[in-house]
């Protein structure tokens, strides 16, 4: 059963060196430029890749010619979801049988799947995902997903059993 609770919640992690990213993409580095024992003020150089840490994907991310998130209104991120707790295990499917009642007033099903604790170890990557099926009912209601793990697709793993 989801559950309802109004106050809001930050369920991003945090960028700093050593912040876990997807393998293959820029890690997060923090650089300083100026300090305040020598310069009298603090500025630093960051660099990291546009999927580390907690993020949206835009549909520039798959689509040629798809939006970038900068052209999308704040606004849109602004959701009256639920918490949907899912048993599911690694690599398993997160189906249509797995999605909790929607109540009308909600546009946004977060799913626990309890991945999150796996966060920062190569697990990470061999999270739930996901289902067509699922993602089209999603989809046909009016329903975003957030995830409490790398993706909504199945990410590639040293885990996965190669054919």
């Amino acid at each position: 059963m989801p559950t309802r609770d109004r106050t809001h919640r930050d369920l991003s992690h945090p960028l700093a060196p050593g912040t876990w990213t997807y393998p293959g993409d820029p890690p997060v580095t923090v650089e300083p430029q100026a300090t305040i024992e020598s310069d009298g003020y603090r500025v630093s150089a960051l660099s990291f890749g546009t999927h580390a840490g907690t993020h949206v994907d835009a549909p520039s991310h798959t689509e040629p010619d798809g939006t970038t998130v900068d052209e999308i209104p704040v606004e849109t991120f602004a959701f009256d979801g639920v918490l949907a707790p899912v048993e599911v295990g690694a690599r398993e499917p997160v189906t249509e049988d797995h999605l909790p009642p929607v109540p009308d007033d909600v546009d946004c099903l977060v799913l626990d799947t309890g991945w999150r604790t796996h966060w920062g170890t190569d697990r990470y990557l061999d999270h739930p995902y996901l289902s067509e099926e699922a993602a089209a009912w999603c989809a046909d209601h009016g329903i975003a997903v957030a995830v409490d793990a790398p993706s909504v697709d199945p990410s590639p793993s040293e885990n996965v059993e190669r054919a």
